[in-house]
């Protein structure tokens, strides 16, 4: 881009797969973080939990159709459209942080449990407000129940504390995080 930040950070092309995205720090950017859909015609799923999205000039998520994308316990710090609205959108889930009654209610009967929101810091000049719930999110997640496919998010403001503690190399299996008496470990369970 123009301002010497990245624009093409991630391509999510799935045609009929399940994807999910976690605790990943994606910083110093201006767009496409990621861009998903529009490869194909068959319906993908994209479970976004547990994100840093920080220093972002333009958009993070850029989610196309057909696309069906399920964000939360992400932390956008920084970013001026933390969700881009524009083209042929897809289906997009996101609260921010808290989440309404009614929105947990909808949460528990189609997923099973309660959703995170995602916290924002310090929105960025020319910040939009492209949150949006499209209940037909819920209803395609539902039928994809397997914990193995979409493990549930940690709390909200996990992701600004852990992520960039657990990124870069030499940070595998030692170390942990407490937040709210909840012990999050830096590694892999057994």
């Amino acid at each position: 881009y123009c301002n010497g930040r990245h624009y093409w950070n991630l391509l999510l092309l799935g045609n009929g797969d399940a994807i999910s995205l976690y605790n990943n720090w994606i910083r110093h950017f201006a767009g496409r973080a990621p861009d998903a859909g529009a490869g194909g015609d068959q319906l993908s799923l994209l479970h976004i939990a547990g994100n840093l999205f920080e220093d972002g000039y333009w958009h993070a998520l850029d989610i196309g159709r057909p696309v069906r994308a399920l964000v939360e316990g992400n932390t956008f710090h920084t970013v001026s459209v933390p969700i881009l609205n524009g083209g042929d959108p897809g289906f997009v889930w996101a609260d921010k942080e808290p989440p309404s009654g009614g929105h947990q209610s909808l949460c528990g009967q189609w997923l099973g449990r309660t959703c995170v929101g995602n916290p924002l810091l310090e929105q960025a000049q020319g910040w939009q407000d492209n949150f949006r719930s499209d209940l037909i999110v819920l209803g395609d997640f539902s039928g994809h129940s397997d914990a193995l496919d979409r493990p549930s998010p940690e709390p909200a403001q996990a992701a600004a504390l852990m992520v960039p503690f657990l990124a870069g190399p030499g940070h595998l299996g030692n170390g942990q995080i407490v937040l709210d008496a909840v012990v999050l470990n830096n590694g892999f369970e057994p």
